[in-house]
């Protein structure tokens, strides 16, 4: 691969520290200037901690930015406000369902009034 010779990237902004962010700060903290990485693995496949640290990194600065209070992105579940499958899922035995059944009857009531609506013009 061929660079340019000023072209030289100072820092980085990673937007979202979900599961793809996550690994993209961390692909891009063990990036040699040469491009090569800086993490070093044992034969059973399990990383060398003795040699991770990046003596040239290819960015000086990597940020990431999450709009939640903490990481994770979407695969970071909410304990404060768990799911909670209601009954009458389980009870219509619909499972391969993807609209959850009160989101269903949401709609639904939401629909009856924008068609009653019409009817009415």
């Amino acid at each position: 691969m061929t660079k340019p010779e000023n072209f030289h990237i100072k820092s980085v902004a990673i937007i979202g520290s979900g599961a793809a962010g996550l690994t993209t700060l961390f692909e891009l903290l063990n990036t040699k200037k040469d491009g090569s990485t800086s993490l070093r693995y044992n034969d059973d496949g399990e990383l060398e901690n003795s040699k991770v640290e990046n003596s040239d990194p290819a960015f000086p600065k990597v940020v990431a930015f999450e709009q939640g209070s903490r990481i994770g992105g979407i695969w970071a579940p909410s304990f404060d406000t768990p799911d909670v499958i209601p009954q009458e899922a389980f009870d219509s035995e619909k499972y391969d369902d993807p609209l959850p059944y009160n989101l269903r009857q949401h709609y639904h009531q939401k629909s009856k009034k924008v068609i009653s609506r019409r009817s009415a013009l």
